[in-house]
């Protein structure tokens, strides 16, 4: 039964490496497990769909806005322990790109960055 499952398992993340229309394959993985335990409800899918546009860079982007000539953000960092501290204000010039400002509840921070080619 175990072995059963587990090859379940592989064969529904396979096909859903193949599924184009979400950009990560988190939400791949999420809705091959969801459609194989019977949680094909077209709402969850269109909730994920939405939530994954919203993820960049390891943050999901809660609120996003052009003011002041640059972009204010509101995100939420992912990939630990969720806690009030990963939510932070995302301030980035539009004539200076590679600056950004952040603010959070224990800091606040410029940072300047490259993009290498």
């Amino acid at each position: 039964m175990v072995a059963a499952l587990l090859l379940m398992s592989l064969v529904s993340i396979a096909a859903a490496a193949e599924n184009l229309e979400h950009q990560s394959k988190n939400a791949q993985k999420l809705i091959a497990t969801l459609d194989s335990v019977g949680i094909n409800d077209q709402d969850v899918k269109n909730f994920i769909t939405e939530t994954d546009s919203h993820v960049d860079h390891g943050y999901l982007y809660l609120s996003q806005e052009k003011v002041m000539g640059g972009n204010l953000a509101l995100r939420y960092q992912l990939g630990s322990m969720p806690s009030s501290r990963h939510v932070e204000l995302n301030f980035t010039p539009e004539d200076a790109p590679h600056i950004q400002l952040n603010a959070r509840t224990d800091m606040v921070r410029v940072g300047y960055h490259l993009d290498f080619p």
